[in-house]
């Protein structure tokens, strides 16, 4: 069985001492390692997008409807809007795609497109986004402040958000709100929905489905994967999983996967 990690913070410690250390390398062997790690985000797990990021959304707003009062109106899945990288401003309901140096490149209020002279009267003349240099340093989302939408299981999230801050604006007539707070809600449904217990407790409106039908979110790898790792295995080398995802999840995914 390859062995699990979770994944913490000591890799943003790590991480800088591992490329120093191979800065000087030219060519990388890989028969030259005796440990092999592996994540599973499109790595052994190849999933199937449409499928996953349907139901998580559907699993949030689900929640949202039953538990904070939202309009079922408010919720209709945009597959569309599902953009890996995108920064959601909390206070400002903005998505914002962001420069390597902090600048605003494009973004939507929600799911409405703002135009560059919408962008220059909100971020200034040079489309500067006011948190970049925290999330430079922290590389961390910030709870109140703005929300990073990094992985395969944040996408739909963001979609989330997006449409309760249409259906807000909505209600008031499109009115922009001088400020958001959105999150509390939202951040609520999330826990429900992922929380470290539920996939054991075969609850929380997604987990079940996903023990229930494996196959209709992710694929079985192929017999040239399994041989390899069987082949390292044979030839005596250490593989683990550096994984953010719970153990139990993982354990279960990679059990379908790799058969």
């Amino acid at each position: 069985m390859i062995g699990i990690l979770k994944l913490s913070k000591l890799w943003r410690r790590c991480l800088p001492c591992f490329l120093m250390a191979n800065r000087g390398f030219d060519t990388l062997c890989i028969k030259n390692y005796d440990c092999y790690g592996f994540d599973i985000d499109h790595t052994l797990a190849k999933y199937n997008l449409a499928t996953l990021f349907n139901d998580v959304y559907d699993a949030m707003t689900k929640y949202l409807i039953a538990k904070k009062g939202y309009g079922r109106d408010a919720f209709n899945f945009d597959k569309d809007f599902c953009t890996r990288g995108l920064i959601l401003d909390l206070e400002l309901g903005n998505f914002l795609k962001l420069s390597k140096n902090g600048t605003v490149l494009r973004g939507s209020h929600g799911t409405r497109p703002l135009s560059h002279e919408q962008l220059k009267e909100q971020f200034g003349k040079n489309v500067q986004w006011r948190h970049f240099d925290q999330l430079v340093n922290s590389v961390n989302n910030i709870g109140d402040r703005y929300r990073i939408f990094e992985n395969f299981f944040d996408m739909p999230i963001g979609v989330v958000c997006a449409h309760v801050i249409d259906w807000i604006d909505r209600k008031a007539n499109w009115e922009q709100q001088e400020k958001y707070n959105i999150w509390p809600d939202v951040s609520e449904a999330v826990e429900y929905v992922y929380h470290s217990t539920q996939f054991k407790a075969h609850n929380g409106l997604f987990f079940p489905k996903w023990k229930d039908e494996t196959g209709l979110y992710v694929q079985k790898c192929s017999s040239a994967l399994r041989e390899w790792l069987q082949k390292l295995r044979a030839g005596n080398k250490k593989m683990f999983i550096l994984t953010s995802s719970m153990e139990d999840f993982a354990q279960s995914s990679l059990q379908f996967i790799l058969g």
